[in-house]
């Protein structure tokens, strides 16, 4: 065994020329690593062999050609500078290992310049050109370097020493080969676990250096390596040694968070995969006639082992739920019933809880022309730009009434016997009833023509020509004192069964309060007027409340006789009312006549 003074590096590095040729390089490099190791070696900087598991494309007729010597820098940058620092300090570790515990002679400067520099190109170059060599030397040289500037923090002592760096750098070196294997561990476990090798390789390196340089020496990181089989040295735990230590860890977790935020901002290279993934796609393809294909790229063994449930690949090969899944098909919006047409309407508590009986007639619905005739070439434009809305057939045309069924304007057929039932009215045979009390002709007129049209206008003509003198309003001839002495001519409110409409209830309510109301204004000698329920259903009054238990009766036209002394009696109560109210009526259509005439 030789002296351990010796034995250490700076005994190596004697001259400054030496020390600038083994520091300079090693602090370069180190700062590289310490701050984007792991982003140049796995991410960017680095190129990759086209998969070459396939020997030709399909249907193409190449030939077998040469294989060319192509260098790919698979480690990268981050390879390369990785790859010098291991080979730097395993040569440090070897060439002061040696001879401190054997008898060998240590090496001279210019021996050892020779042996790092011979050692440092081979392993660059080894590290630059295979990706797993590179991960290899980052792994050990991480490991390696950690426990030793663990051991200089703490200060154990020479076993505890070794045991640490003999644990530190095989479980490193495994990690990181494992989680790069298996793909499902790349992004989660194998970026943090290289970036720790790659900034605490880089960090150990900076400190070296530094220590190196300065002036003077710090003997205690300058000669750290001779910690692992010296069981104590000069220097060792001085302030220092500790200021040293505190900017190794400083620069180790500085050196991972900046290696992460460039690959958050910058991103790996996503050519690798892509090329890899067609390539896997070409060799699974059925390029011989006398095999089937597999037309999915094959997993490998790792795939198969760790399932990834997270990978979604879905650019060529969808998942089989996609493709089972059948297409909607296009179906055109339906408005809802009535659509923008529809009036809310106010329907009786009893017409919702009456039943539909099957043996109950219906009214038949209004049937209109097709849809196309609507159509015109003006709204050609709206259908092209908004889609068709077809209503849903409706099968009804009638609609609730706004007021309920009243037992005085309808006649009302009952069912059985027991009152408690709902009773059932039949609207046509109503309606043809009223039609056969005016006299008219069912089958000649439609239930909805100009017929009323035409009686209305007879009628006006009629009094147009029996008019005599200038012309003056209605309500103004019918309020003047004249009026009262020709004959007693009174406008009478017409029956339900001399009106040429079907008579609904809402028109025979209205009807019934118009005769109410003229009771009123002319006095009661105008109740012998025939109302419009009591013309209608034909009820007498002494029925009573055995009007829902008697059967029908048809009404009867009242004789000539009767119809004069109705008449007569009228014209007196209307003559003796406009009599009270003529001096209070003259003055008012007098001052109308005026303002009129002004």
């Amino acid at each position: 065994m030789s002296d351990a003074s010796n034995s250490t590096l700076t005994y190596l590095l004697s001259s400054t020329s030496y020390s600038l040729a083994y520091t300079l390089p090693l602090l370069c490099l180190s700062l590289v690593l310490t701050f984007a190791g792991t982003f140049l070696m796995l991410d960017r900087s680095r190129s990759f062999p086209p998969q070459a598991d396939y020997a030709a494309l399909p249907g193409a007729f190449e030939k077998n050609r040469k294989r060319k010597l192509t260098w790919f820098l698979e480690g990268g940058i981050g390879g390369l500078a990785c790859g010098y620092t291991t080979g730097l300090h395993l040569t440090t570790f070897l060439s002061l290992l040696i001879p401190a515990n054997t008898t060998s002679a240590p090496l001279s400067s210019k021996s050892f310049l020779a042996v790092w520099i011979l050692v440092c190109i081979v392993a660059t170059l080894v590290a630059g050109r295979w990706r797993y060599a590179a991960l290899g030397m980052a792994g050990i040289s991480g490991g390696g370097l950690a426990s030793l500037a663990l051991s200089v923090i703490i200060h154990p002592s020479l076993a505890p020493r070794i045991i640490l760096t003999a644990i530190f750098v095989p479980l490193l070196t495994f990690l990181v080969l494992f989680f790069y294997f298996v793909p499902k561990f790349h992004s989660r476990l194998l970026h943090p676990t290289l970036r720790f090798c790659t900034s605490a390789n880089g960090a150990f390196g900076i400190i070296l250096a530094i220590s190196l340089l300065i002036n003077p020496r710090v003997d205690a990181w300058a000669n750290v390596w001779e910690r692992l089989w010296l069981r104590n040295g000069d220097g060792w735990g001085t302030g220092k040694e500790k200021g040293l230590s505190a900017a190794y860890c400083a620069f180790l977790v500085s050196g991972m968070a900046a290696d992460w935020a460039l690959r958050w901002w910058i991103g790996e290279c996503p050519d690798e995969k892509w090329d890899k993934y067609l390539a896997n796609y070409m060799a699974g393809l059925p390029n011989q006639a006398d095999r089937a294909g597999i037309f999915e790229p094959s997993k490998s063994f790792w795939d198969r082992l760790f399932v990834r449930n997270d990978k979604l690949d879905p650019i060529i090969f969808p998942p089989n739920s996609d493709l089972k899944a059948t297409p909607k098909s296009p179906s055109l919006p339906i408005s809802p019933p009535g659509g923008l047409f529809n009036k809310s309407r106010a329907q009786s508590r009893n017409d919702k809880l009456r039943p539909q009986h099957p043996g109950s007639r219906k009214r038949k619905p209004v049937k209109f022309g097709a849809i196309d005739e609507l159509s015109s070439s003006d709204e050609d434009d709206d259908i092209k730009n908004s889609p068709l809305i077809f209503p849903p057939l409706s099968y009804s045309s009638s609609t609730p009434t706004l007021v309920d069924e009243s037992p005085k304007a309808l006649r009302k057929k009952h069912t059985t016997d027991d009152p408690a039932k709902p009773l059932m009215i039949d609207y046509d045979a109503e309606l043809a009833e009223l039609k056969k009390l005016k006299g008219t002709n069912i089958d000649n007129i439609p239930d909805y023509s100009d017929h009323e049209e035409e009686d209305l206008t007879s009628i006006s003509q009629r009094r147009q020509s029996q008019d005599h003198g200038p012309w003056s309003p209605a309500f103004m001839q019918r309020h003047s004192p004249a009026s009262s002495a020709d004959g007693g001519k009174v406008l009478s409110v017409p029956s339900p069964g001399a009106l040429p409409v079907p008579a609904t209830p809402s028109l025979i309510k209205a009807l019934d309060r118009l005769a109410i109301a003229q009771r009123e204004a002319f006095g009661q000698s105008s109740a012998s007027l025939p109302t419009p329920s009591t013309s209608v259903s034909g009820e007498g009054e002494g029925q009573g409340a055995q009007k829902h238990h008697t059967p029908e009766t048809r009404a009867t036209k009242p004789t000539l006789k009767e119809e004069e002394l109705e008449e007569e009696d009228n014209a007196r109560a209307v003559a003796n009312a406009r009599r009270e109210r003529a001096p209070r009526w003259e003055n008012f259509w007098r001052e109308v006549r005026v303002k009129a005439q002004t």
